[in-house]
């Protein structure tokens, strides 16, 4: 799909947005995983917002908000990995 044809859609609603930025994790995968899968995502989200793609920007930034704060922070050993510093950049 081309870029200037995906424009053309109407946009999608925050709660459309929303579901699509719902994440999962599988306990017996380590936290560091999440914690590199988390930085891709950031990294994603940037490049989105910089190719001004707002929709697929605010899920990939949702995204990375969910799997940090509501899926791994509750997790055992979240706070014991060495990865955790996440290098935010403007």
């Amino acid at each position: 799909m081309s870029p200037s044809s995906s424009s053309s859609k109407a946009p999608k609603s925050i709660t459309e947005l929303n579901l699509l930025a719902r994440v999962h994790t599988d306990p017996c995968i380590p936290t560091d995983i999440y914690v590199n899968s988390a930085n891709l995502l950031l990294k994603q989200a940037r490049i989105y917002l910089k190719e001004e793609n707002e929709e697929q920007a605010y899920v990939y930034y949702l995204k990375y908000i969910n799997l940090l704060l509501n899926e791994l922070s509750l997790r055992p050993g979240f706070n014991d990995s060495d990865q955790m510093v996440v290098k935010v950049d403007r």
